[in-house]
């Protein structure tokens, strides 16, 4: 198969990707530590259990997903 690999249309396109990165990389860090210092330990630990819950979820839904149509994925990549 050859795939041809996307790339930034920009220098500008790529510092805006790379600072939005950056900036969602800090807030995952620096969200929980704030939450904690606060006295927010509780608001935390209700966040990461709804968060493993739904998440859980959205796998086994989208495996289950794939079960039920796994061509239809190769299909629209090889568009």
């Amino acid at each position: 198969m050859d795939h041809k690999r996307g790339s930034f249309s920009g220098k500008i396109g790529f510092v805006l990707s790379a600072a939005g990165a950056s900036v969602g990389l800090g807030n995952i860090w620096r969200f929980p530590y704030l939450a904690a210092k606060y006295g927010g330990a509780i608001f935390l630990l209700v966040y990461i259990i709804l968060a493993m819950t739904f998440g859980y979820t959205m796998i086994i839904a989208e495996t289950s997903h794939d079960r039920q149509e796994p061509c239809r994925r190769l299909q629209v990549l090889q568009r």
